[in-house]
C-alpha cells in the first residue's frame, strides 16, 4: 500500500435490530509488508450490545494532510459475522466477541459517557474557547429596529409580481412570485448575482436567459408565518455556485423579541462525500442574553447554542455573555468543542488531538476579526433613530 501518512486499523460493531454501528478503538498499522496482529479496545453505552449474532467491520485508513487539513483516505473495508459472548473472567462488565477462526476481539461495555468523561473516550473531542469584547447593543434600540424592519416590509405591496416601495418605486432585485404579500404561502425570489455594470448588451454582452425553477446565484423565501404578536417564520432556499441551502428561520413574539432560531441543510457540490450534507441549527434567547448582560447574572445554560453535523464530525458553539467590568461592554466566551462521529470517530480522535493547536489559532482569528467588524459597525448603528434606521434600509430615491 502506498501511503504517505499514518495508516490505522478502525474497527466497529453492530447488532440487529439497531441501526447505530458503534465505534471500537484504533490501532496503528505497520506498513511493511508483513501480517500483523490487531486489537482494539473501546467502550459502549450501557446496554447497547447483548450477547447474540453481530457484525464487525475493519477499515483500514490513512490521514493524508490536504492543505495544511488532515483528511482520511480509507484503503480497505471488511465485514465479518462473530457472536457477542459474555466475558466471564472480567465479571459482568465487558462482553467480547470471537470470529469463526478465535480470534478475540473485546468490546467493553459500561455506562454511557457524561460531557467530562467524553474527551477520554476512543471517539475523541476537542474542547476550544475564546471571549472577545463587544460593544452592546441595547434593547431598546433593538425592539425599535426591528420595529421599523417589519413596518417597512409590510408597506411595501406587489403588483403583477413587482414589489413597490411605499413610494411607488420598483424594486428591480425581488419578485413575488407565488401567494399574496406577507401572507402565508407567499413566495419571493430575490436575486443574488446582478452584473454591477448593468444588465445585457449595456454590460457589453447579451443577457443571460434563466432555465424556468433556476434561480442560479439567488434566494428564494418563502413566509411561514407573519403574526407580530405570535412569530414571524420564513423558508429560505440559497443556491450559490456549488452550494445548496435550504432552511427555516423563526423569530417569537417580534413586538418584544424572546426567541430566534435557525435550522437547515445544505448541499457542497466538490467535496469529500462525508463533509457534502452538512445540517446545523442555531437558537439565541435574547431574555436570557440580555438579562446576563444587564445584571452580570450568569445564566442557567447558554444563551446562544449553535450544532453543525456532517457524516465524519460535529460541532457544537455556546456562546455566554457577562458585562465587561471595565467599559460599557459585553465578555462573550465563546466555546466549541467538536468530535468525529460513527465510524470517523476513531480517525477524528487522532486528527483532532494533533490539530488542536491549528484549530485553536482559527477559532481566535477568526472571533477576533468578526469582534473587530462588529465594533465598527454597531456603534454606528445603534447611534441611530428611528428615521435614520429606515433611510439606511430602503434604498435611496
Amino acid at each position: 500500500m502506498d501511503a504517505t501518512g499514518p495508516v490505522f486499523v478502525g474497527s466497529s460493531v453492530h447488532r440487529e435490530p439497531a441501526t447505530t454501528r458503534y465505534s471500537v478503538g484504533g490501532t496503528r498499522a505497520v506498513c511493511d509488508g508483513g501480517t500483523h496482529r490487531w486489537e482494539n479496545t473501546g467502550r459502549v453505552p450501557s446496554g447497547a450490545l447483548k450477547a447474540g449474532a453481530a457484525d464487525v467491520e475493519a477499515t483500514l485508513t490513512e490521514l493524508r494532510s490536504v492543505d495544511g487539513l488532515l483528511l482520511p483516505d480509507f484503503h480497505a473495508v471488511e465485514r465479518q459475522t462473530v457472536k457477542l459472548v459474555q466475558d466471564r473472567a472480567n465479571g459482568s462488565h465487558p462482553p467480547c466477541c470471537r470470529d469463526p477462526e478465535g480470534h478475540r476481539r473485546r468490546f467493553c461495555r459500561g455506562p454511557a459517557w457524561s460531557r467530562v468523561r467524553e474527551a477520554r473516550h476512543p471517539g475523541g473531542m476537542v474542547s476550544l474557547s475564546h471571549t472577545v469584547v463587544l460593544a452592546p447593543v441595547p434593547r431598546a434600540w433593538f425592539v425599535d429596529a426591528l420595529a421599523v424592519l417589519v413596518e417597512s416590509a409590510e408597506s411595501g405591496r406587489a403588483e403583477e409580481g413587482q414589489m413597490l416601495l411605499p413610494d411607488g418605486r420598483v424594486l428591480s432585485d425581488m419578485r413575488l412570485v407565488e401567494g399574496r404579500h406577507l401572507r402565508p404561502g407567499a413566495v419571493y425570489d430575490v436575486v443574488l448575482d446582478e452584473n454591477e455594470n448593468g444588465a445585457g448588451d449595456e454590460a457589453g454582452g447579451a443577457e443571460e436567459k434563466r432555465v424556468p425553477g433556476d434561480l442560479g446565484d439567488s434566494l428564494r423565501v418563502t413566509v411561514r408565518e407573519w403574526d407580530r404578536r405570535r412569530a414571524l417564520r420564513l423558508g429560505i432556499a440559497v443556491s450559490v455556485a456549488d452550494v445548496g441551502l435550504v432552511g427555516e428561520g423563526a423569530l417569537r413574539s417580534p413586538d418584544r423579541p424572546r426567541e430566534a432560531e435557525i435550522s437547515g441543510q445544505a448541499r457542497i457540490d466538490g467535496v469529500w462525500s462525508a463533509l457534502s450534507r452538512p445540517t446545523g441549527r442555531a437558537r439565541l434567547r435574547l431574555d436570557d442574553w440580555w438579562t446576563a448582560t444587564d445584571t452580570g447574572r450568569a445564566p442557567r445554560s447558554a444563551p446562544l447554542w449553535a450544532r453543525l453535523e456532517c457524516g465524519a464530525a460535529r460541532a457544537e458553539l455556546r456562546a455566554v455573555p457577562r458585562p465587561d467590568p471595565v467599559e460599557d461592554r459585553w465578555e462573550v466566551t465563546v466555546t466549541v468543542r467538536i468530535r468525529g462521529r460513527r465510524l470517523f470517530r476513531p480517525v477524528a480522535a487522532l486528527a483532532l488531538g494533533l490539530g488542536r493547536r491549528r484549530l485553536q489559532r482559527a477559532l481566535t482569528d477568526a472571533l477576533e476579526n468578526l469582534a473587530r467588524d462588529w465594533n465598527t459597525e454597531v456603534p454606528r448603528l445603534t447611534a441611530m433613530g428611528r428615521d435614520d434606521i429606515r433611510r439606511e434600509i430602503l434604498p435611496p430615491a
